[in-house]
């Protein structure tokens, strides 16, 4: 008989090396589609994966498993409390929001009242109420909200010598959870019953009946549940599973990950186990195996754990461990971060994170971030303080001119003149289209609002002909209408389709070069290439005397730059510091924070952790993670609140859309997994 042809074992490491090749059976999967897919027993696969960060941190957490049953001594000894949200019939029931309901985990007894805010004098008041029927608790059990722990409460609770807790996992306390739903369901009923959503009336009759009926799990009614039959109680309740004694997967000393159902950070990206590696301290017997963890100085981590809730891996002896930390700028809360935008703010963590030694670094793992306009850049030119200014705004220009020298001027006909719209046009709705051109009524308001210019000041656009040569059509009333304008013209010349060259430059008229001392007299330049040039006369097509426009000495600026498209705005008055500010392709932002050290950029030390490139700014949310992650050396062993902030690469702040801005650091033992 032919013996069975056995299976070569495979190595570990070559297991590591195929689950995270997109291109192999089964990789990136679960547990038992890997192992279906390199035909291994689940043991096998699930051994061999212990030490890899793609399956350990990912690992789905099990929502649904059995727990272990909150035990109780007495009656009355520990009351849960949850608040029921019935705020869709509050015009219905005279302002009530809100239900109180209170069970006793022994008997199942159950108090509702109802409340119309969640402020700590109601929550009193309710209690209050609750304790005048003659039970109170030694213990009283809520979710960690801070609707219960506020200081009115608080104060009533230690001075009624009653104990209020928490628990530290997500889920609340399943009896009074329970007791809700029955709760609501019988309530719906009624409603559909009674063709009403009116509930107050008979809520208390409600209560009354659920207390009066038999309860499956103690055997009778929560209101016949005393002290003289409490035992008969709590034996039908614990008495078969105190007795069970279980042996688990896990045992003392087992290194594990927490899965992210007992500790999240908040909203955002995040994996489903977190990145620190705890030791298993002791086992808890009972009904449901539970642990006890601790970190690897023996420091204990609060709370009891069970099985699901643990993720066994294998790390060597020198304690490698990769935390990952997700940042999202919703989830400091306007009470903690005030300030907080979502291109700069910081985040209190849920619990302080505390690493072993020097010997760690941080590297920024992903971001994710709403839209944002391409960064800007700014060129800024000088200018005598009586030299009027002519700015250009988009499509508009702003003349500073003296009034017309001719007294007949019928100011009704300016109007009419090409190009011309005045603040109260704007503000009527009376927005002048000419030639297939309209004035952007924000961007008037925007030019009127800064430079604080009466509403009937005319605002001129210049017409560009050509590369960078305006031809204003100018009226004729006033020979001296234009002498006092400076204009800001555009070379630019495309290389290959794909770059352009761009020269920023200034021009003046003569009369206002002569003016301010620049040139001795008219006539003593020649126009050059980029000279640009103002008609005199009414009629377009047969220009008067051609008034010359020339580039200011020393004021041409020349950068490349990928397909820059130009967006002018209006930054100074009357001379002074003049800036002028335009849209720059580039799509790179800087990331910073406190958890790295200083390092150079350039020529300068900075606090910047990356610089990041998205290779578009137009959708919704911009994401970026790197190929290669770049760590620095942290800036302390302890952090408490983190601190992230943007800016372009000028070191101005980002402007962001709406949205949420997610940032995922990634912290790692030097001597460690590189994890890249």
């Amino acid at each position: 008989m032919a013996k069975r042809r056995q299976r070569p074992k495979k190595k570990k490491q070559d297991l590591l090396s195929t689950y995270t090749d997109p291109r192999a059976p089964g990789a990136l999967g679960g547990l038992r589609r890997f192992a279906r897919a390199q035909r291994l027993s689940q043991a096998q696969a699930r051994d061999a994966l212990r030490k890899s960060l793609a399956f350990t941190l990912h690992r789905p957490p099990r929502r649904r498993f059995k727990m272990a049953p909150v035990m109780v001594l007495n009656i009355d000894q520990q009351w849960v409390a949850d608040l029921v949200e019935m705020q869709r019939y509050w015009r219905q029931n005279r302002g009530v929001r809100y239900l109180l309901t209170v069970v006793d985990v022994l008997s199942k007894y159950a108090s509702v009242r109802p409340i119309k805010r969640k402020t700590g004098a109601e929550l009193l008041k309710a209690f209050e109420s609750i304790v005048a029927e003659g039970r109170r608790p030694q213990t009283l059990q809520t979710d960690k909200g801070k609707d219960f722990y506020n200081t009115t409460l608080q104060r009533w609770l230690k001075k009624e010598s009653i104990r209020h807790f928490s628990t530290l996992g997500d889920a609340k306390a399943s009896i009074v959870e329970r007791f809700n739903r029955t709760l609501k369901s019988r309530l719906y009923r009624y409603f559909t019953a009674a063709n009403t959503t009116q509930y107050l009336d008979i809520l208390p009759s409600l209560v009354q009946r659920y207390n009066e009926d038999a309860h499956r799990s103690i055997g009778m009614a929560p209101k016949d549940v005393t002290v003289k039959n409490e035992a008969e109680v709590w034996q039908r309740l614990y008495g078969q599973v105190t007795k069970t004694r279980r042996r688990g997967r896990l045992k003392a000393g087992d290194k594990v990950r927490l899965s992210e159902r007992v500790k999240t950070f908040k909203k955002g990206y995040l994996p489903q186990c977190t990145g620190e590696v705890f030791r298993i301290q002791r086992v808890i017997q009972g009904p449901v195996l539970m642990y006890k963890v601790e970190e690897f100085d023996g420091t204990p981590v609060k709370g009891t754990f069970y099985t699901e809730d643990l993720q066994k891996v294998t790390v060597d002896d020198d304690i490698i461990m990769s935390i990952y930390v997700t940042l999202p700028s919703n989830g400091g809360g306007k009470e903690f971060g005030p300030t907080n935008v979502n291109s700069e703010y910081k985040i209190r963590l849920p619990e302080r994170l505390k690493l072993l030694d020097e010997e760690w670094e941080v590297a920024l793992a992903s971001i994710s971030l709403p839209k944002f306009d391409a960064v800007r850049r700014s060129i800024l030119h000088k200018f005598p303080e009586t030299t009027k200014v002519g700015f250009k705004s988009g499509l508009l220009a702003y003349e500073e001119k003296d009034q017309p020298a001719d007294p007949t001027t019928n100011p009704t006909q300016l109007a009419v003149v090409y190009g011309v719209v005045t603040m109260s046009d704007v503000l009527n709705g009376v927005v002048p289209v000419k030639d297939g051109f309209s004035f952007a009524r924000n961007l008037v308001i925007q030019l009127h609002t800064k430079l604080n210019l009466a509403r009937a000041t005319e605002i001129r656009r210049l017409e560009g002909t050509g590369k960078s040569v305006y031809n204003p059509r100018w009226r004729d009333t006033n020979k001296n209408a234009y002498e006092q304008t400076i204009v800001f013209g555009v070379d630019e010349i495309r290389i290959n389709g794909h770059y352009q060259h761009q020269s920023i430059f200034t021009a003046i008229h003569e009369d206002l070069a002569v003016a301010m001392g620049i040139i001795k007299a008219k006539g003593n330049t020649t126009p050059g290439l980029s000279t640009l040039v103002a008609y005199q006369g009414n009629d377009y097509k047969k220009p008067g005397t051609w008034a010359r426009f020339f580039k200011l000495p020393g004021s041409e600026e020349h950068f490349l730059e990928m397909r820059a498209s130009v967006n002018w705005e209006i930054r100074g008055l009357n001379g002074g510091w003049f800036e002028k500010e335009f849209v720059s392709p580039t799509r790179t932002l800087r990331v910073y924070s406190n958890a790295n050290t200083s390092t150079m950029v350039g020529n300068q030390v900075s606090d910047v952790l990356r610089e990041v490139n998205f290779d578009s700014t137009k959708e919704r949310q911009q994401y970026f993670e790197p190929k290669l992650r770049q760590y620095l050396q942290v800036r302390q062993q302890e952090y408490e609140v983190m601190e992230i902030a943007l800016d372009d690469l000028n070191g101005v702040p980002v402007k962001l859309g709406p949205g949420v801005t997610s940032v995922v650091l990634h912290f790692r033992h030097r001597n460690g997994d590189d994890d890249v």
